[in-house]
């Protein structure tokens, strides 16, 4: 009996003043996320810090599940990307305002023998065969105290193969087909005109004025598509309305499997080809439609900061303008690019 009540003193130590750090994962990430200061879903918009750039590390502390099926992560940040490595690390826990955990890469850790390097969707799945005592925080201290005494906790190792590298660039036949059309006369008639939004007063809409700068024409006479007059309420139906042939739109979608795996890195709203329309899932509801998922559309201007080298305060237009994509604005956690859509061009 004295035994056990020892084992249950030193098992509620432990746990005490470990705390869950010492179950904390360390992931690498393959896309920029904001960070913010707060759980503050309300106020997300003013209590943002700055952005991680891919290749930072952070270590996830703890998971509050959001709307939408998505994730809000309390982070520590372990280490900076490599542009930045020289600035001050930032001290303390933080929060991350998306779920996407292909967003994240588990690194490798000699505290951490299971762990393996290039896990994806780590986020969703516990390592191999876990204690059932670390698993849940609800099981008895005793049993916990029994596992640390007996060590049973031997998880299995299991190789994975190395996952292919992406293309940071496009190649090929799928690099010509973007420089035709990011150069053409009319994706530079769209963009000037997408620059200059018409006002819409409190309204908040994105499709219309992404269609009023489609249908601009260039000197010649030529415009992306022939009129901006068409039925298609939600954005998130532009994703397959650009691709209708039949309306004389005939876009593709450069995030289809028959891209791959040249399209990986366009996953990455910031780096989409100049004259992108990219299209967005959001789970958000259209106002005034019955419409479940109204999404959301903007386009890439390929606008840039001559003082960063960065995007540009133009470089996503719909009815706003802004130098981040949506995704990395006020409830950007909401949305999931669906579609980062070009027209083939013929030889100008």
């Amino acid at each position: 009996m004295i035994r056990r009540l020892k084992l249950q003193y030193v098992a509620g130590l432990f746990l005490f003043f470990a705390g869950p750090q010492i179950f904390a994962q360390t992931y690498r990430l393959e896309g920029v996320h904001y960070v913010h200061k707060s759980l503050d879903e309300v106020n997300e918009g003013t209590n943002q810090l700055g952005p991680l750039y891919e290749g930072s590390e952070i270590k996830v502390l703890q998971t509050v599940p959001a709307r939408g099926n998505k994730k809000i992560l309390q982070i520590e940040v372990t280490k900076l990307d490599s542009e930045h490595r020289r600035s001050a690390l930032p001290k303390g826990k933080f929060w991350i305002y998306n779920g996407n955990d292909d967003d994240f890469v588990e690194v490798a850790s000699s505290k951490r023998k299971n762990t393996q390097a290039g896990c994806k969707n780590c986020l969703e799945k516990p390592v191999t065969n876990p204690s059932p005592q670390l698993t849940n925080n609800s099981e008895n201290v005793a049993d916990i105290a029994g596992f640390i005494e007996h060590g049973k906790h031997q998880p299995e190792v299991v190789e994975k193969p190395t996952p292919q590298v992406a293309n940071e660039a496009p190649t090929g036949n799928l690099a010509e087909m973007i420089k035709r059309y990011s150069n053409s006369s009319q994706v530079a008639a769209m963009i000037a005109r997408a620059k200059h939004p018409p006002k819409y007063g409190r309204k908040r809409v994105c499709y219309k004025p992404v269609k009023l700068a489609l249908a601009t024409k260039d000197a010649h006479g030529s415009s992306l598509i022939p009129t901006r007059y068409y039925d298609d309420e939600a954005a998130i139906n532009a994703v397959n309305t650009l691709q209708d042939k039949k309306l004389k739109h005939s876009f593709v979608n450069l995030l289809d499997d028959k891209f791959k795996p040249d399209n990986q890195y366009l996953f990455d709203p910031l780096k989409a080809p100049k004259g992108a329309i990219l299209v967005y899932s959001s789970g958000i509801p259209c106002a005034h439609s019955r419409i479940k998922d109204c999404g959301h559309i903007e386009i890439a201007t390929g606008d840039i900061d001559p003082k960063t080298g960065g995007p540009g305060k133009d470089a996503f237009v719909h009815q706003l303008k802004s130098n981040n994509p949506i995704t990395l604005q006020r409830w950007g956690y909401k949305y999931k690019l669906i579609g980062v859509m070009i027209k083939p061009m013929e030889n100008e």
